[in-house]
């Protein structure tokens, strides 16, 4: 429907400035001239047990200008709040302009980041309205033949296979992917599974999500397939054992076995999760939210 849109956000704590855990998440629904959004907030802390303002926020000359929308009570660990709006007027500005929800509560504060500047604390100012600090949002060219995801730090990406360090020149550096089967051409195997159902295996980063097969176009921008890959800085791609004549593979999501986030994992489409080792991951119940393709080449 293209009436309709859809936004599945999460939520994090901070305290004292900095950066806490993932608290929920906020799922936001547009139809035409009306608007929904749906905050799950989970595990708080018993100082936010009061009076919450639930707002929005932007950016504006390096500063994030925040702005209340209503009081909601918050009387359980586990609080829902449902908000109603006009996408076109939220406290003075559209929702193509809004950059975030803040929810604030004593001296705790709990946000759903919607843009690509990271969120600062100590950079907040509260204001009457949002209407007279607009900004304007730049338009970004997307890559004709390619998949349009956006720009990421350099700190994610994954170094290319090298075949030989002696040769200066090694074509599959530079070998671009045209299928599943690339990606094990391309990357040094692992082996993070303990059986050989999912091998061979490799990990790729942000860098080549935009040469993923075109069964996969609808998950390269998936918001908990990139978290994952923010958090742990690689995907996993595996080829599943089966019949000669079948061709399936995985695309894994690294993360960590809880029922909370196998609730989001489940509506980002990724129902299935494998447990699995990795060195330099050390946390508990580790492993991939994976979903399986079809190859039909």
């Amino acid at each position: 429907m293209s009436d309709y849109s859809r936004r599945i956000s999460y939520i994090y704590e901070y305290e004292n400035g900095e950066k806490g855990q993932n608290k929920g998440y906020i799922k936001t629904e547009v139809r035409q001239d009306r608007g929904k959004m749906d905050i799950e907030l989970r595990e708080l802390k018993p100082s936010s047990l009061s009076e919450a303002t639930v707002g929005y926020y932007l950016w504006k000359g390096g500063r994030i200008k925040a702005c209340g929308y209503r009081k909601e009570q918050l009387t359980g660990r586990n609080s829902s709040i449902v908000l109603d709006f006009n996408p076109k007027d939220m406290e003075g500005v559209s929702l193509s302009e809004i950059c975030g929800v803040i929810i604030r509560c004593s001296d705790i504060i709990y946000t759903a980041e919607w843009s690509e500047e990271e969120f600062d604390l100590k950079l907040v100012d509260w204001v009457d309205s949002l209407k007279e600090i607009m900004v304007e949002a730049k338009p970004k060219e997307k890559p004709a033949d390619e998949l349009a995801i956006q720009e990421i730090p350099d700190f994610l990406k994954v170094k290319k296979k090298e075949k030989n360090k002696n040769i200066k020149y090694d074509k599959s550096y530079h070998m671009k992917i045209n299928n599943w089967k690339d990606m094990f051409k391309k990357y040094d195997i692992v082996e993070p599974f303990n059986d050989d159902i999912i091998q061979p295996c490799v990990e790729i980063g942000y860098e080549d999500l935009k040469y993923l097969p075109s069964s996969c176009k609808n998950v390269v921008n998936n918001s908990f397939l990139l978290h994952g890959l923010y958090y742990y800085r690689h995907v996993l791609i595996g080829r599943q054992r089966c019949r000669k004549a079948q061709k399936i593979y995985m695309l894994g999501v690294p993360g960590r076995y809880e029922n909370s986030e196998r609730m989001i994992a489940a509506m980002f489409g990724f129902d299935n999760f494998k447990a699995a080792q990795r060195n330099g991951i050390n946390c508990s119940n580790f492993g991939y939210w994976y979903t399986l393709f079809r190859d039909d080449e």
